[in-house]
């Protein structure tokens, strides 16, 4: 900060001192820090509400585009009573389109909402690790994920890109140890098999967090959602709360 910079270096305030357009330059400084340099708008994020968007936010139109958006951060939104939904544009969907066109031109039929979800030859490609230009598994570390695991369902294809980010990316290991039978499934409580039998005892999903909520800590959905939202958002100090609500509610059950 300004404020720092000052304390650390004695010069800047003998330049100050100087008066006239020193002065001048610094004290417009100090106003203008902390403020936004610009707006910006998120790159597929929408806002849906009930009604004119108006009557629950201030909005802002780019004198270039003419878009419209809000005024306030999407962090704000809900509070506000709105919805925001990425819609993303991806080009996986257009080589998919594409790669579509050029199989009806031999097998006119052929019908994508009904191929097979259990095809050997696929999970054969996928299990060496050939993923390239594949949705959510083109990197490496995923290519390498894939050969250790040796997925052979859509189930599990699924649980490894939910895995493979920050935080649940430490499980990893468990998961493929327990699937691979290298390392005995084990679960945080013996009530739970039911909820994680699926994952191989590692909590992956916010649907498995919001269950578990509710048998451990006899959360009610609403309060398990309330969970699932603060542990999405990573708001510390309400997952703190959280944490004592929860002790709670599993030392009474």
């Amino acid at each position: 900060t300004l404020a720092k910079a000052f304390d650390a270096e004695p010069k800047l305030g003998e330049i100050r001192a100087r008066g006239g357009i020193y002065e001048e330059l610094f004290d417009t400084a100090f106003r203008l820090e902390g403020l936004n340099r610009h707006s910006s708008l998120h790159a597929a994020g929408v806002v849906i509400g009930k009604e004119v968007l108006s009557h629950y936010v201030p909005l802002f139109v780019d004198p270039k585009t003419g878009s419209v958006a809000t005024q306030y951060p999407m962090t704000q939104i809900e509070n506000c009573g709105l919805v925001k939904m990425d819609f993303l544009g991806l080009k996986t969907l257009t080589l998919i389109k594409h790669t579509i066109e050029l199989i009806h031109k031999h097998t006119p039929d052929f019908d994508i909402n009904k191929i097979d979800e259990h095809d050997k030859k696929t999970f054969d490609m996928l299990d060496k690790g050939d993923s390239k230009c594949v949705f959510q598994f083109e990197s490496d570390g995923m290519a390498n994920i894939l050969k250790r695991e040796k997925p052979s369902t859509i189930e599990e294809l699924v649980a490894l890109n939910a895995l493979y980010r920050p935080g649940p990316m430490q499980y990893i290991d468990q998961y493929i140890d327990s699937k691979l039978g290298k390392r005995a499934i084990e679960y945080p409580d013996p009530c739970l098999e039911d909820i994680l039998k699926e994952t191989y005892g590692v909590i992956v999903y916010q649907e498995q967090v919001m269950k578990v909520a509710q048998v451990i800590a006899g959360y009610t959905l609403g309060q398990a959602d309330i969970l699932r939202r603060i542990m999405g958002k990573k708001k510390v100090y309400e997952l703190a709360e959280q944490l004592v609500k929860f002790k709670a509610g599993a030392v009474k059950n």
